[in-house]
């Protein structure tokens, strides 16, 4: 797609001038425009907002290992219960 930034603007119905701070990194668009640009540039979301989307996936997996530990701990400290009461 070799167009202007001011024609990707138009074709996704924004103001030229947010489409700038967009792809600067100064502002973020909404879930809306955001697949107004994927349409647009026909490129996932992902793609267009790489390194957000790489810092996210980061926090959402660290959240996900997190919990996984959390669950052996548990699973550990309710087993050790159980072999002390006799269970």
């Amino acid at each position: 797609m070799g167009f202007s930034q001011k024609k990707a603007a138009y074709f996704a119905g924004l103001k030229s001038s947010d489409l700038s701070r967009y792809e600067n990194g100064v502002k973020l668009p909404n879930l809306s425009n955001a697949l107004k640009l994927e349409i647009v540039y026909r490129t996932p979301v992902a793609f267009l907002f790489g390194d957000l989307y790489e810092r996210l996936k980061e926090e959402v997996r660290k959240r996900e290992e997190n919990e996984e530990n959390n669950n052996d701990l548990t699973s550990i400290c309710q087993t050790e219960k159980k072999l002390k009461s006799g269970i």
